[in-house]
């Protein structure tokens, strides 16, 4: 074959064409270190989970209700009682604002629900008093929980963003912002500065914790990002571009509730860790790492990480509250961060231990092993240098990328079947994905 295709522990081909992520990264003082930074990895997709409303669960903010809608008589029925009550429902697809079922609507539900079947609708009912906070209401009583984080090193210095966890001075932050950096300054929404030290940093969740020494600040409340429906408004309050622009507000929507993403290695292609973030169409810029996502009722549902890099807009991601808030907790403690407490938000991409080439016998097309990342690695123990790789599980293996494609549906410690051409034979083994 003229054009070689090697897979290197999980290695993809690169076309010229792959998507880049930026990890917002802090606008950095000098030259090299702004190269650097936005110089970004690569990233793909997952193939998408469905989406659909969680089976069994309701909505707890607000006035959240859910009607089980069968025949048409039911329809009726409940059109009835709703003018019996003097009450109108509201009927919307995400939930986002009131709507008045038209009749034609009402006989395209009818007619979309076989006899007998029932069909779970979303609804929500807004009201005054159900907590719900308009734009300027939002950003009133939510900015004063947002800072900047200024940071510096013997050659370069920059700004990121975070957020107030605790009255007693901890500070939530992305952890790419203060990797590395000699010196770190917390700036509150008041310009009162504070020097900070670093309590815990994690990497393959791009989580932070910072400690000033400050008392009765202004802490934010964390909602439950898992009840997170796509569609709904989210808000982000950060420090953009420079510290001059602190305080800055962007406001979008839910693009997808629990995205999966994979992250490679800028310079290998190698997967590095595959991440269940919150995508967002709030236009987040380089400065925002580390800024709180509020929901529509001002609490923290998320942590800005990171966007697609910068031919796309509109494509962002934050770190989910749910998972974010316990590996926070767990470093305000100062506990072990365990794979169960980190898997919440990643895990390390699974690797499969061999180096090899695309390649064909007798017309037969598969991967040829050349050689194992490690002697010690379980397809170095059952497989050997030769092989044809043909499948694993499922998924029919004719190139690299399908090797990517097959291991990245799974983890570290999960075991998959990899068929081989040895000898002219096919065999099957079992193999234990690596880290």
């Amino acid at each position: 074959m003229n054009e070689r295709e090697e897979y290197s522990e999980g290695k993809r081909p690169w076309n010229g064409e792959e998507e880049r992520y930026s990890a917002l990264p802090v606008p950095r003082g000098s030259e090299d270190a702004a190269r650097r930074e936005t110089e970004s990895p690569a990233f793909d997709f997952l193939p998408p989970p469905r989406q659909s409303p969680r089976k069994g669960r309701k909505r707890r903010a607000g006035n959240g209700s859910v009607i089980l809608c069968g025949t048409v008589m039911a329809l009726s029925l409940a059109a009835a009682m709703t003018l019996l009550v003097g009450s109108a429902l509201t009927v919307a697809r995400y939930a986002t604002e009131e709507q008045t079922p038209t009749a034609e609507s009402q006989a395209m539900d009818a007619m979309g629900t076989p006899e007998g079947e029932e069909k779970l609708v979303f609804v929500r009912q807004y009201d005054d008093g159900d907590g719900l906070l308009s734009t300027p209401e939002l950003y009133a009583g939510c900015a004063p929980s947002a800072v900047s984080v200024l940071v510096r090193n013997a050659s370069s210095s920059g700004v990121g963003s975070g957020f107030i966890l605790s009255a007693d001075g901890y500070i939530a932050t992305a952890n790419h912002v203060v990797e590395g950096m000699e010196s770190l300054t917390v700036v509150l929404s008041d310009g009162t500065r504070y020097e900070a030290f670093l309590v815990a940093g994690n990497a393959l969740t791009d989580l932070a914790l910072l400690k000033i020494d400050a008392q009765g600040l202004p802490a934010v409340t964390f909602g439950e990002s898992g009840e997170l429906l796509t569609g709904e408004r989210v808000v982000a309050i950060g420090t953009p571009a420079a510290a001059e622009y602190a305080g800055s507000l962007c406001t979008g929507e839910v693009s997808y509730a629990e995205r999966q993403v994979v992250i490679y290695d800028d310079g290998t292609g190698v997967p590095q860790k595959k991440l269940t973030l919150i995508q967002t169409d709030a236009p987040v810029n380089h400065g925002n790492s580390g800024c709180p996502l509020f929901d529509e009722y001002g609490r923290v549902v998320g942590m800005i990480t990171m966007k697609l890099g910068d031919r796309y807009t509109g494509i962002g991601f934050a770190i989910p509250s749910d998972g974010a808030r316990a590996i926070l907790e767990a470093m305000m403690r100062g506990e072990e961060l365990t794979d169960g407490l980190l898997s919440a938000v990643g895990v390390p991409a699974p690797r499969l231990g061999i180096i090899g080439d695309a390649a064909q016998s007798d017309g037969i097309f598969g991967v040829r092993i050349l050689r194992f990342s490690s002697s010690d690695c379980s397809a170095a123990k059952t497989l050997k240098a030769g092989d044809l790789i043909l499948q694993i599980d499922d998924t029919v293996i004719v190139s690299a990328s399908d090797i990517s494609t097959a291991i990245l549906k799974k983890n570290p410690s999960d075991r998959v079947a990899v068929t081989v051409l040895r000898g002219g034979q096919r065999l099957t083994f079992e193999v234990i994905l690596e880290k």
